[in-house]
């Protein structure tokens, strides 16, 4: 199924971690909108257009765990990336037989 977010759609993160987020800008003195409710409703209705594509990011980057990003839950990865995933294992491996070959070149004494 082809789903175009919607702005109303649910997304990962909480009005409560927006507002905890708010609250540390604010006091870093970053100025923000004063209508927290606004600013959640529009900052909900841009993150549902990229969330998925970056949670989907992170698990395949195995990005470190952080805020708002690496450490909701884990999505179900379509069918696509495991093909990517397993494109990048075998890379990596290749890789590592490459680095395991160059350190058994002799190298030459002076």
């Amino acid at each position: 199924m082809d789903h175009t977010p919607q702005p109303d759609d649910p997304i990962c993160l909480t009005r409560a971690e927006f507002d905890q987020a708010c609250a540390e800008l604010l006091a870093a003195g970053v100025p923000i909108k004063a209508d927290r409710d606004d600013a959640w409703r529009n900052f909900a209705g841009w993150r549902v257009t990229y969330e998925r594509p970056l949670l989907t990011l992170a698990h395949l980057t195995m990005a470190p765990t952080a805020p708002w990003t690496a450490d909701r839950a884990p999505l179900p990865l379509p069918a696509h990336a495991l093909h990517i995933s397993h494109a990048q294992r075998h890379i990596a491996q290749q890789a590592q037989r490459h680095n395991d070959a160059l350190t058994t070149i002799p190298t030459r004494k002076e």
